[in-house]
């Protein structure tokens, strides 16, 4: 199905993108003059966005009337120079614009000439215009037939292109978990003791409601712990299996070993601060779980395949645990707080046009990208500015951190005093707990953006287990399987 052009130009020639050498987008006009029957012209002027067309330089060496010989090549006998492919943008209307497709009618034209918008192949255009530059002939002064498919058999470009991303696309499919899902192979062999980058030392946080509770939760281990301060066993805990420590050590002699002694040691820390508010402070466990339970917990921080089939809230306590050893994980994010987020970033604008001015003419609250750019060109100046301030001061008395500290006004309605005044020390880490709530505000609305769509799960953005995505965690009750690598400001600021 072929008509002849009645003129080709191309219109646009766009710029090309930063580290390529061919245009962006070139964009084309071809009229053809539709005098023919009424469902030919009908057909032609259902040429939709996306469909493919061919335009085609045909130069025969036979006069009209002779025969065609079966024996000998096509593009030899029809005189075919030239074919580039190209795509239907649109339609024009009598004013020179695309006609949008949607549920009202294409606007009637009067006569029979029709022009079509197109879009050429960037990449091909330029390598024409290199041979034309040399003295080649220009291929786009040539064109005199457009040729078009049927629709039903004008899909070939689409389902190329599905397969180029897919070739293109790094699996995110564990190679263990390959032979699960295609049916065959041992189960067992994705549990996580199985794995060989199984992971020694895990952060419980509080899951473990006191020591009590975490002897009671290991029946036939032996329990260490790494000091002798009563008042200094309280959650959260960090705890080691030195059996699995030593299995990782001895490596491939660790089979010839004899079972070992399951020894557990437990190091309770304390975590930093969030910042000066009470609801900074994370909400505290309550729940007594049970030894299955913990052990559902410890085989879903672990690499590996978990299926959690237990009562409610075994799989959000194992989502906790994870997202707070691997912070840079989003979880389960609504958009729900985007909003007020970008409020507390216009707060934190108005607070530092008051005190020095200079925070920004435009409404950093107004957008993620906007509260990104004020973060990074005002307050994270000011805390770096800050912490040079307290390094030079040889003092180092307590009333140093208060002031220096920039950010005052914004945490006003923080708990009084901001700073207690006794240690530098403690009034520094006052201090860096507020930067991460200004920082969070600013930047945590990255990870929650429109674009993502109500959720968001995000790949580890350093090292440690989960960095290859062939190692990432799989769970099908907790719903923490990493997919994505989220470019979001909080994933690459690296500012302290």
């Amino acid at each position: 199905m072929a008509h002849p052009i009645q003129s080709f130009a191309v219109v646009e020639v766009a710029k090309p993108n930063i580290g390529e050498k061919a245009p962006s987008r070139v964009r084309a006009d071809v009229t053809v003059t539709l005098s023919v029957r009424r469902e030919i012209k009908q057909e032609w002027e259902n040429l939709r966005k996306h469909d493919v067309c061919f335009l085609v330089t045909v130069r025969p060496s036979q006069g009209i009337g002779t025969k065609y010989d079966y024996k000998k090549s096509m593009v030899e006998q029809a005189g075919i120079v030239y074919v580039r492919g190209c795509e239907v943008e649109g339609m024009l209307d009598a004013s020179g614009r695309v006609i949008e497709e949607g549920p009202e009618p294409k606007p009637e034209l009067d006569g029979d000439s029709r022009t079509f918008r197109l879009l050429l192949d960037p990449n091909q255009y330029r390598v024409d215009l290199d041979l034309a530059s040399k003295g080649r002939e220009d291929v786009y002064e040539t064109f005199n037939i457009v040729m078009r498919r049927k629709p039903k058999e004008n899909n070939f470009k689409a389902v190329l292109e599905t397969i180029r991303e897919l070739m293109n696309t790094e699996c995110v499919v564990p190679e263990w978990l390959h032979d699960i899902v295609l049916g065959y192979g041992d189960p067992g062999q994705a549990h996580y003791t199985r794995m060989p980058n199984e992971i020694p030392t895990l952060d419980f946080n509080d899951t473990f409601l006191d020591m009590e509770h975490l002897r009671n939760s290991f029946p036939g281990y032996e329990i260490k712990v790494k000091t002798d301060n009563p008042q200094k066993l309280v959650r959260p805990f960090k705890v080691t299996f030195e059996n699995v420590k030593r299995k990782q050590e001895l490596g491939d002699n660790a089979m010839d070993e004899e079972e070992p002694r399951k020894v557990i040691t437990v190091e309770p820390h304390v975590q930093p601060k969030r910042g000066p508010y009470l609801y900074n402070e994370p909400k505290k466990n309550n729940i007594l779980f049970t030894p299955t339970q913990i052990e559902a917990i410890r085989s879903g921080m672990q690499p590996g395949l978990t299926l959690v089939v237990g009562p409610p809230g075994t799989a959000t306590r194992h989502s906790t645990s994870c997202s707070r050893r691997w912070p840079s994980w989003t979880w389960m994010r609504g958009i729900c707080c985007r909003m007020e987020l970008l409020e507390r970033v216009s707060q934190l604008q108005r607070s530092l046009e008051g005190s020095d001015g200079g925070a920004g003419g435009s409404e950093a609250g107004a957008t993620c990208e906007l509260a990104h750019h004020f973060h990074v060109y005002h307050v994270r100046p000011r805390w770096q500015a800050f912490v040079r301030a307290c390094a030079r001061r040889q003092d180092k008395s307590a009333d140093v951190v208060s002031k220096e500290f920039p950010f005052h006004d914004f945490f006003d309605d923080a708990p009084k005093p901001l700073f207690l005044g006794k240690l530098y020390e403690d009034d520094m880490a006052i201090a860096e707990s507020c930067y991460s709530s200004a920082r969070s505000s600013c930047c945590g609305q990255g990870s929650i953006a429109p674009s993502t769509c109500w959720f968001q799960i995000r790949q580890h953005t350093h090292g440690g287990v989960g960095t290859n995505p062939r190692d990432r965690n799989i769970h099908s009750s907790a719903v923490t399987k990493s997919t994505r690598r989220s470019l979001s400001p909080q994933a690459v600021d690296n500012d302290r």
